[in-house]
């Protein structure tokens, strides 16, 4: 299957705690009901659109800095996740995804007897 063309890649910062995975993506401007996040085979998939604003008739753009259209983002998931634990959540622009870790991946300490 071939990546949709996009118009803009959306900063995302990634980290990693004892329990989870956490992904967050700033998507200003972007309605929730415009992203799609999907899961297959290992791949976490985040994609949507910020739609272009409309200018008022008469009005010329003086500078247009801000990128529209089409975004993409993928991230390749450890299998030792719990996949029906995947959780998003969208605030004032900021998509937050938390992948929890499946028990048999997390740290634990082993006692010496």
């Amino acid at each position: 299957m071939e990546a949709p063309a996009t118009g803009w890649t959306p900063r995302v910062d990634l980290s990693e705690t004892e329990d989870a995975y956490h992904i967050h993506l700033d998507l200003p401007g972007v309605d929730k009901d415009d992203v799609d996040i999907n899961l297959q085979d290992g791949t976490l998939t985040i994609r949507g659109e910020r739609k272009e604003e409309t200018r008022e008739e008469g009005t010329n753009a003086v500078r247009v800095e801000r990128s529209f259209g089409q975004f993409f983002r993928s991230f390749t998931l450890p299998q030792t996740i719990k996949q029906d634990a995947i959780r998003a959540t969208y605030d004032n622009g900021v998509l937050a995804v938390e992948v929890p870790k499946a028990e048999e991946t997390k740290p634990r300490r082993i006692e010496i007897s």
